[in-house]
């Protein structure tokens, strides 16, 4: 595993990565329960056209297939306005059946309950202190035929 999985211990919860791709500052993992994991670096190229290609990326991975998406920043605490507006629209990515956002201290927490009060996503989004609880919600919306594709391949 790189430097940047290391953030997220798949051994520790008993996921294996099954896809692994790299679109800085983007790195995206399908795991072996359903769930597309994306890592944000700090720095790099985080502007709209940059996601799209993040949503085409998911795309190719998943056969264009559904799949719930846990997001973790490695440093950043909140995406630029620009990224969170343009995010934050229905259809931008087709992909995701629910989208967690894993949150790790209480300043950030005050700061994405305060954006969530005036500019709510509009797809299906939670965001979690704990990654086993938001992996426990995420489970809700795995695709088995995205897991038996990758299973049996």
């Amino acid at each position: 595993m790189n430097q940047i999985a290391d953030e997220i211990d798949f051994a520790r919860l008993g996921v294996n990565i099954l896809i692994e791709r790299n679109l800085k500052p983007y790195t995206l993992y399908l795991g072996s329960d359903g769930i597309a994991y994306v890592l944000i670096e700090a720095g790099g190229q985080k502007t709209p056209q940059r996601l799209d290609e993040l949503v085409v990326l998911l795309g190719e991975v998943t056969r264009h297939r559904k799949v719930p998406m846990l997001m973790k920043y490695t440093s950043t605490a909140v995406p630029s306005d620009e990224n969170r507006k343009y995010w934050k629209q229905k259809d931008v990515c087709p992909f995701t059946s629910a989208e967690a956002i894993l949150i790790e201290n209480g300043a950030m927490k005050a700061l994405i309950d305060y954006h969530l009060m005036v500019d709510a996503p509009e797809r299906l989004t939670a965001f979690f202190e704990d990654m086993e609880e938001a992996r426990k919600w995420l489970l809700d919306f795995v695709d088995p035929i995205v897991l038996t594709y990758y299973i049996n391949t």
